[in-house]
């Protein structure tokens, strides 16, 4: 992607709504208390102010709607943007003592409904699903034919038979150890754990990413 200069170096990504050939595509990055808003086909970016965005995580879109974790309350955030607006939706998080979890937090829009993946090392996982209607988190205990993919504070959620990869499972890069990456079953609540082959690479890496290949190539 072509994208126009910033003029700061600490740049946090935030998110990019689709492919960067979708004319709707929507990426968002942050700097301290400015949201960067970029669109295909914009020489710059578009900059707009909040003191919400450093708190932001793990965001997704969702039937029109950006939505984001509040990084220490827990709470759901919902916005938009161009003009930004926030709403904090007071969804209490699913668990008590939020601010003393040590455990990542990580939401993904997977078959029409906002979820949540909470892990705590080692590789303890629950699941919750949102409920729009009565603002609460409902337990799951499966996630059906559906792989997770994750990268530092973003799920991607796909159609296990379609993607030809386990189903029922999150899929984690690792960028501090010497394992390339894990793959947690949830059925069973087992992790199998790939180790890096190549000594070189055991450097912390932290922008690792998933890429998904054209299966008609």
């Amino acid at each position: 992607m072509d994208l126009p200069a910033l003029c700061h170096t600490d740049i946090r990504f935030l998110y990019m709504s689709s492919s960067p050939t979708n004319p709707g595509c929507i990426l968002l990055a942050s700097h301290e208390h400015n949201i960067h808003i970029w669109r295909p086909g914009n020489q710059f970016w578009t900059v707009e102010q909040t003191i919400f965005v450093k708190y932001f995580k793990s965001v997704i879109s969702f039937q029109g709607k950006f939505y984001a974790l509040h990084y220490q309350s827990g709470h759901l955030l919902s916005f938009q943007i161009l003009p930004l607006r926030v709403n904090i939706l007071y969804v209490p998080p699913p668990m008590d003592r939020f601010q003393a979890y040590d455990g990542d937090m990580f939401l993904v829009e997977s078959q029409g409904n906002i979820s949540l993946v909470c892990i705590r090392k080692p590789w303890h996982v629950d699941l919750f699903r949102h409920d729009l209607k009565n603002k609460a988190w409902n337990k799951i205990d499966s996630l059906d034919d559906q792989a997770l993919f994750l990268n530092d504070d973003h799920m991607t959620s796909v159609s296990a038979p379609e993607a030809e990869c386990g189903g029922n499972s999150i899929y984690s890069t690792d960028a501090w150890s010497n394992y390339a990456a894990h793959v947690y079953h949830t059925e069973n609540r087992s992790i199998r754990s790939f180790v890096r082959m190549d000594e070189r690479r055991r450097r912390p890496r932290k922008h690792q990413v998933w890429i998904s290949p054209s299966l008609s190539c």
